[in-house]
C-alpha cells in the first residue's frame, strides 16, 4: 500500500472515531440517579438593612380588629350666587375660545382668575366642557404665558 492510501486511511480512521462512529454502541442509556427532596426549605437570610420579615402575631392579639368608623364626608355647600356667577362667566369664555377655535393665554389667565372661588362642581364641569371641546377638535391649545 502507497504512503498516500495509508495517510488516506489513517485520516479516515481518525475522523471516523472523532465523530463518535468508531465508538462501541451502549446497550441502555444509564438512568438518572434518583434526588431526594430537600429535607426542610432553606429561606435566604435578609441582606443587611432589608426589612425584617412579618412575624406571627402572638396570641394575645384578636385575630380580628374592628374597622375604624368610615369618616364622615361634608356635602358642599350649594353654589352662592355670585359662585354661579363666575361659572357662567367661564362658559361664555370657553364658548367666545370655541367660536375662535383657540385657546390662548389670555383664556388661561382669564379662567384662573375665575376659578379662585368657583364652586367644586362648576369647576369640574368647566374643565370637562373644555376637554370636551379639545377632544372634539372644536379647539386647540395655546400654552400660557
Amino acid at each position: 500500500m502507497s504512503p498516500a492510501k495509508i495517510g488516506i486511511l489513517l485520516g479516515g480512521v481518525v475522523f471516523a472515531a472523532a465523530i463518535g462512529r468508531w465508538s462501541a454502541p451502549t446497550a441502555e442509556p444509564p438512568a438518572p440517579a434518583p434526588v431526594a427532596p430537600p429535607a426542610a426549605i432553606e429561606v435566604p437570610r435578609a441582606m443587611p438593612g432589608a426589612p425584617a420579615p412579618p412575624r406571627a402575631m402572638p396570641a394575645s392579639v384578636p385575630a380580628a380588629v374592628p374597622a375604624p368608623p368610615p369618616a364622615v364626608v361634608d356635602e358642599p355647600a350649594p353654589p352662592t350666587a355670585e359662585q354661579d356667577g363666575r361659572a357662567a362667566d367661564a362658559f361664555a369664555l370657553l364658548d367666545e375660545a370655541i367660536r375662535r377655535a383657540a385657546w390662548t393665554g389670555d383664556d388661561w389667565r382669564r379662567l384662573e382668575s375665575l376659578l379662585g372661588d368657583m364652586h367644586p362642581e362648576h369647576r369640574q364641569e368647566i374643565f370637562r366642557a373644555l376637554a370636551t371641546a379639545v377632544n372634539a377638535g372644536e379647539l386647540t391649545l395655546e400654552p400660557p404665558g
